[in-house]
């Protein structure tokens, strides 16, 4: 009935565009989506293309048929922190604008699994590298690494198609990464960021599911978010974490064994950064940082003067729920980005060449825009 328009012609086209993924993939069927996270909605990274898109969607009265969260957006909530143009800032809110008329929730974060967490089995449709790393890893919910449009025609239908991770056998470990002693050792004593590390099993495993053998203390979402930023990976299983860690050890006989050591993450590291000692900023928070993480960097920090801008980026359901909170970092001098990420923002309006972060993801893309990044750990940055 969808396909043949008796509900609207947004919802045919969005069907179409998936079955024809789905039968190009090798799906035999589709499944039914609880939640879908739309991906690539800063008009920096979309333009107006993305933003006609959009756009001719809303025109044919198109609506979400599932709860939907959004990505961050090129401005935060509070604009005067990110001066932009009056032209961009219309542009991107023309954006907020058409994509809550579809009924999608304005969270502009990158981690909606601290939002909205789906269950353990529970097929959803999620873009964003480290969010589709931390749902399939450690909720154990079901998703592919969609692409952006594919998101929003999802979140239209509520439906996807059944393969690669959505499926048992898709999701079966595919080699074995053992991270040495020494190189835990280094994280656990904050002598390296534990998202360079997984950064490095990105980039030498590539693809696949690895079950991977280490001790991450503590920044989980940000060791996942460097193994997505280096890959095309979308699930990983953390051995003793992972939901579906221990069934996946009864597959691991035969499969390659991959070593990573110290000497190359820190060759790895070289690849996306530089070495300097002065910068023009410190970034925290790519992936977003969330409430209980806002907290203990506020707990951490007695300074209210700062030699260097210490920026801070969280999500703007944080933004609404923990105001008081991000009022107090403002105050300790933290400049608090609600809703955006100096990854998708236009940073030049920003007098910034240097950046030190705990991010191997924010040091490759802000590398790649031609920025000097320098990654430190966290508590490094917090001293």
């Amino acid at each position: 009935m969808i396909l043949e328009g008796e509900e609207g012609e947004a919802k045919r086209i969005a069907l179409k565009t998936i079955v024809k993924v789905g039968e190009v993939l090798g799906a035999t069927r589709l499944v039914k989506l609880k939640r879908a996270h739309i991906s690539g909605i800063s008009y920096k990274n979309i333009g107006d293309e993305g933003l006609e898109f959009i756009r001719k969607l809303v025109e044919l009265n198109a609506n979400v048929a599932c709860r939907t969260t959004t990505n961050p957006s090129a401005i935060p909530v509070n604009t005067e922190y990110l001066p932009v143009s009056e032209d961009f800032e219309r542009r991107q809110k023309e954006i907020h604008s058409y994509l809550s008329t579809m009924g999608a929730e304005l969270t502009l974060s990158c981690i909606p699994y601290e939002y909205s967490p789906p269950s353990l089995g529970e097929q959803i449709g999620w873009g964003e590298s480290n969010a589709v790393l931390y749902a399939n890893t450690i909720l154990g919910a079901r998703t592919n690494r969609e692409a952006a449009p594919l998101t929003i025609l999802e979140a239209i239908v509520a439906r996807a198609p059944l393969i690669g991770l959505r499926t048992d056998e898709g999701r079966l470990p595919s080699c074995v990464v053992v991270v040495d002693k020494k190189l835990e050792s280094e994280m656990k004593n904050n002598k390296i960021a534990p998202s360079i590390v997984g950064y490095t099993i990105g980039r030498v495993v590539k693809n696949g599911v690895p079950f991977i053998k280490c001790k991450v203390y503590g920044y989980i979402k940000e060791f996942l978010a460097g193994i997505g930023a280096s890959s095309s990976i979308g699930m990983v299983h953390l051995d003793g974490i992972s939901p579906e860690a221990e069934k996946a050890t009864r597959h691991l006989r035969n499969l390659e064994k991959i070593t990573v050591d110290y000497k190359e993450v820190r060759e790895c590291e070289e690849l996306i950064t530089m070495s300097f000692e002065e910068a023009d900023a410190y970034l925290l928070g790519c992936p977003h940082l969330s409430p209980s993480e806002l907290k203990s960097i506020l707990m951490y920090s007695t300074s209210t003067h700062r030699d260097i801008s210490v920026i801070l980026t969280t999500s703007a359901w944080v933004y609404q729920k923990f105001k008081q909170l991000i009022d107090k970092l403002r105050k300790r001098g933290f400049i608090v980005l609600p809703g955006t990420c100096l990854v998708v923002a236009p940073l030049e309006n920003l007098d910034i060449k240097r950046i030190i972060t705990d991010s191997a993801k924010a040091a490759y893309y802000l590398s790649s825009q031609g920025l000097e990044v320098s990654i430190v750990p966290r508590e490094v940055i917090l001293k």
